[in-house]
């Protein structure tokens, strides 16, 4: 009896995810045949910190982090805009997050940028319980125009 070269496609096209079933997977093969066995596609890495070329700034944004955390904001220095966002049951409600974080640790540049006369940063600041990400914006007159954390 001779097999037809069509009748042999059409036998392997059937055997094979038949026999690709049957098989169980194994842990080593990570791939799209066996999706449970490598990490999520969904869970970004941290960003990596960057050299920090203005510690002045990074020691500025500790000292308003801590000062923030007593409830005691230096006013004067944020412009206009950011004074209105930062009214006092405002003030005291960060205040409480910023406590129930722990202790302070470490602030890791991750970003510096310059949008026109404004310079924008992003930290990371180590807090003993929680890891926050900090975005402050500068005006050219060295006021903050914007700050704000999200837990990381």
């Amino acid at each position: 009896m001779r097999l037809h070269f069509s009748a042999i496609v059409i036998a392997c096209c059937y055997l094979g995810p038949a026999r690709a079933a049957a098989t169980p997977p194994r842990p080593d093969m990570a791939g799209p045949r066996h999706p449970g066995t490598h990490a999520p596609l969904s869970a970004p890495r941290p960003p990596k910190p960057i050299p920090d070329a203005e510690p002045g700034v990074t020691q500025w944004l500790r000292t308003a982090l801590l000062s923030y955390a007593d409830g005691s904001v230096a006013i004067d220095g944020y412009t206009e805009k950011a004074r209105a966002l930062h009214t006092p049951e405002r003030v005291q409600s960060g205040a409480a997050e910023l406590r129930a974080y722990g202790l302070l640790g470490e602030l890791q540049l991750l970003e510096r940028s310059v949008d026109g006369e404004n310079r924008q940063y992003r930290y990371r600041a180590r807090y003993r319980k929680q890891c926050v990400l900090v975005d402050i914006i500068f005006n050219k007159a060295d006021k903050i125009d914007y700050l704000r954390w999200t837990p990381e």
